[in-house]
Formats: structure tokens, C-alpha cells, sequence
């Protein structure tokens, strides 16, 4: 590598695709889980549906509270070939045999089979989150330039979708393939295993491909080798680092609304719209074709306009459909598909570019501070985002029971439909437009990063720099 990490650098080609491979492990098991771990436990695992949900619940909270000391960890890590290397390889192998077991059959007691499953999955997302923490913080390594990180991320951003489409098209039709040869309670576990070797080569290809353009020992500063309380670290973080607070809040409030569209939408499609199983697949066909179509749209912009204006843009879209969509209703096809394309908007434009504006704050805690904490302050944005995600699963069983939703009645009333809809546009607006307001008050942009960058080389060369234009900002 001829160039010293942490530069303003432009990648080539091949280490963005490179980077971009381990998004596609991410996405695949995430979305497998997410989408596929309740419906196995409780239709095939015969786990009560009870118990499963106690199972769920537990391992997403073990999974937010891990978060932020694998990010510390990753910061601390003192290995010299980089800080986030030795996390993929250690993470890579137990995330693949975990996730066979979590979605392994076993014949044992209700209570037993509960124990069993909670340990299983504790697990799988216990090595999960350490290739995925330190991932996400890798991209900021990489490069400090503004607007290549969030091309990073986009290439980040494809991969992923491309592994949410392997998990939502294949796993039933997988489940299928192999029922024919085994038990289908055991096809389960076989399709687990495809997913764990994609999971395996995406992290080895980043491995391979991104080898060298991390950060060695040798030359990270004085402060940055030094060790610290994980509580003081993410305690200066979050009170010091005034940036932060603002992304973290904005990523609460749009996790709070993402999740009620996520949870939402699939209750709109069977009760509002009466959909059979074959329009509701053609409907996620659809989203994910446009998530790829709009990554591709947001790589454009990114190259003329500044990823915060971008974001605020594709917020103030989806935040004005979703009110919109309360008048309009959802009992056609063409208000659905006008609804979901328009909600696209902040979906994609938010996770492709969020983890890129966040890396943006390391520099200022450099600068403050005298240490780059990639992994913290991408852990912390982790751990909000799953709290988000917790705190809305509540808000969606909230809003259906106040409107009186019976799963056991074959014909809902008109008060339970009107909750259904106001889950999926006046909720998720409200809390979409909280978060737009904090991305639009959120002070870093293009122009006065370059600022922070000038005060850094300042500091380092002299000790001393100005505070002229960053007065928002520290």
C-alpha cells in the first residue's frame, strides 16, 4: 500500500467490490433470521409461539448490548496488521456453525427446546455482530474522503440488497429443494448451511481483496495505541461529540418508523389490499428490483450533490408520501406500488448513506480527543439502530391493538383496518419526519469537513489549529 490509511484517498474498483462482498454475508443471514427464525421455531421446531417470542426478544436485546463493546474492542485491538482484521476471522467460523444449529430440529422438552434455542442463537448473533461491527467500521478506515466513503457504502449498500434478495426469493424454494431428499424439518438446517458458505466467501473475498489498505500498528499515534475504559469511551462519545448525538437521534427515529413500515406492510397486504401469496411476492420483487435501481441513482447524486442535501431530499419524500398515503388509502394495486416506491426513497437512501455520514464523526473525535474510535461510534449507531427496531415491534402490536386487529377473525373491522393503515403511513411519518429534522440540524457537510480535515493537519503539525467555521460542529 503506498498511501497511509486514513487519507482522503480514492479506492479502486476492485477493493470497493471487495468491501462490498462482506455487505452480501451481512444481508443474507440478517435478513434470513429476521424474516425466517420465528416462522421455523414455531411451524416446523414446534416451539410455542409464546416462548418463541420470549426467544426473539431476548436475543435481539443480547445483540444491541454487544454491539458497543465489540466496537470498543475492535478500537483497542492492538494486532499488527490492523484493528478490524482479526475480528472477520475469528467472527466467520462460529457465525457459520451457529447458524446451522439455530436452524436445527431437535427432539427435547418445551423448555429444554426454548434453552436450546436461546444459547443457539445468542451465539450466532454473538459472532455476527463481531465481523459486522468492525466491518462497518473498516469502510471509515479505508478512506476519509466525503464523498468516496459514501460511494463505499453504496457498493456496500448493492451487495446487501443482493443478500436480502438471496434470502426473501430462495429460502422457501431452497426449504422445497431439499424436503425432496430430507425431512422438510431438516431442510431447514441444510439451508442454513448454503447460507453459511455465502456467508464465509463473502468475508474471505473482503478479506483478501481490502489486505494492506487498513491501518498497522506502526502507525497510529501515541493516543490511539493507548487503552481506555470502554464507559469513558463511549461516555466522551456521546457527551463531547456533539455530531453523534444528532445521528444517534435520527437513526432512533427512523429505526422507530422503518420497522413499523417493515412490520406494517405485510398486514397491509393481506388485510387491506386481500392479496394472495403470489401478489405479496410479486410486490417484494418489486421493492428489491427498485432497492438495486435506486442504489445505482444514488451513486449518481453522490458524485454532484452532498450526501447530507441527498438524504434530507429522499427523507422530505417518503415523510410527505406517508402522510399523503393516510388520505389516499391502500386498497388498490397502484396505491400500494405507488406507496412502496415512493417509501423507497428514504429506505434506500438511508442505509446507503448513514454508516458513510457516521464515519464522518471520527474525525471530529480525532480531533478532540486524539483518537480514531471508528468502531465505537459505528457500535453506539448499531446499538440505537437495533433499540429502534425493539422499541417499534412494540408500537406495531400498540397500534393493532388499539384498533381492535383479531388474528383469529376471518373478516377485521373497519377500526382494526384503520389502525393497520395508520401503522404504515401517519406512525412511521411521524417518526420519519423526527429524523429528517435532525439529519437537516445534524451540522457536518461537505464543506466544513474539509475544515475539520485542515484543523486536523493543523494539530498534528503544530499542535494548535482554529476553531474559525467549526463552532457548530465542536
Amino acid at each position: 500500500m503506498s498511501e497511509i490509511a486514513n487519507e482522503p484517498r480514492k479506492l479502486p474498483f476492485g477493493i470497493k467490490i471487495g468491501y462490498g462482498f462482506a455487505a452480501l454475508s451481512d444481508g443474507t443471514a440478517y435478513v434470513f433470521f429476521y424474516s425466517f427464525f420465528m416462522l421455523f421455531m414455531t411451524d416446523y421446531a414446534g416451539v410455542d409461539p409464546m416462548l418463541a417470542g420470549s426467544v426473539s426478544l431476548i436475543v435481539v436485546l443480547w445483540d444491541a448490548v454487544t454491539d458497543p463493546i465489540v466496537g470498543w474492542l475492535s478500537d483497542n485491538c492492538k494486532w499488527k496488521w490492523g484493528r478490524r482484521r482479526p475480528f472477520f476471522l475469528i467472527g466467520i467460523v462460529p457465525w457459520m456453525i451457529t447458524l446451522v444449529l439455530m436452524f436445527s430440529v431437535i427432539d427435547a422438552e418445551p423448555q429444554a427446546k426454548f434453552i436450546y434455542y436461546v444459547i443457539m442463537a445468542m451465539l450466532f448473533w454473538t459472532s455476527y455482530t463481531i465481523c459486522d461491527v468492525p466491518f462497518k467500521a473498516f469502510g471509515a478506515e479505508l478512506t476519509s474522503d466525503y464523498s468516496e466513503r459514501a460511494t463505499l457504502r453504496l457498493f456496500g449498500q448493492f451487495f446487501s440488497s443482493s443478500g436480502v434478495a438471496i434470502a426473501v426469493i430462495f429460502t422457501m424454494l431452497l426449504v422445497g429443494f431439499f424436503s425432496e431428499s430430507f425431512q422438510t424439518n431438516q431442510a431447514w438446517a441444510y439451508v442454513a448451511g448454503v447460507y453459511a458458505i455465502i456467508s464465509f466467501f463473502g468475508y474471505i473475498v473482503m478479506w483478501r481483496t481490502t489486505r494492506g489498505w487498513d491501518k498497522p500498528m506502526a502507525e497510529r499515534s501515541a493516543e490511539e495505541q493507548q487503552k481506555e475504559n470502554v464507559f469513558k469511551t463511549y461516555y466522551d462519545l456521546i457527551k463531547e461529540v456533539k455530531p453523534l448525538r444528532y445521528l444517534l437521534a435520527a437513526i432512533l427515529a427512523f429505526m422507530c418508523g422503518n420497522s413499523l413500515y417493515g412490520s406494517g406492510i405485510f398486514y397491509a397486504f393481506t388485510y387491506l389490499l386481500q392479496w394472495d401469496a403470489a401478489q405479496i411476492a410479486g410486490a417484494n420483487t418489486y421493492i428489491t428490483v427498485l432497492g438495486f435501481i435506486l442504489v445505482f441513482v444514488v451513486g449518481a447524486l453522490v458524485k454532484k450533490f452532498d450526501k447530507k442535501q441527498i438524504l434530507i431530499v429522499f427523507l422530505t419524500i417518503s415523510t410527505v408520501s406517508l402522510f399523503a398515503f393516510k388520505f389516499i388509502g391502500m386498497t388498490a394495486a397502484w396505491q400500494c406500488y405507488a406507496y412502496v416506491t415512493f417509501y423507497a426513497f428514504s429506505n434506500l437512501g438511508f442505509w446507503a448513506l448513514i454508516w458513510a455520514i457516521v464515519y464522518d464523526v471520527a474525525e471530529v473525535d480525532e480531533l478532540l480527543h486524539g483518537k480514531r474510535r471508528e468502531g465505537s461510534t459505528t457500535a453506539v449507531g448499531s446499538f440505537v439502530q437495533k433499540l429502534g427496531s425493539a422499541l417499534a415491534l412494540w408500537l406495531v402490536g400498540f397500534s393493532l391493538s388499539i384498533g381492535g386487529y383479531d388474528p383469529a377473525a376471518p373478516v377485521q373491522t373497519e377500526s382494526a383496518l384503520e389502525g393497520i393503515l395508520n401503522t404504515i403511513t401517519v406512525y412511521p411519518g411521524v417518526f420519519t419526519l423526527i429524523s429528517l429534522i435532525l439529519v437537516w440540524r445534524y451540522p457536518i457537510n461537505g464543506k466544513n469537513f474539509q475544515l475539520v480535515r485542515k484543523a486536523l493537519e493543523d494539530k498534528k503539525a503544530t499542535g494548535e489549529y482554529s476553531r474559525e467555521g467549526l463552532e457548530r460542529i465542536l
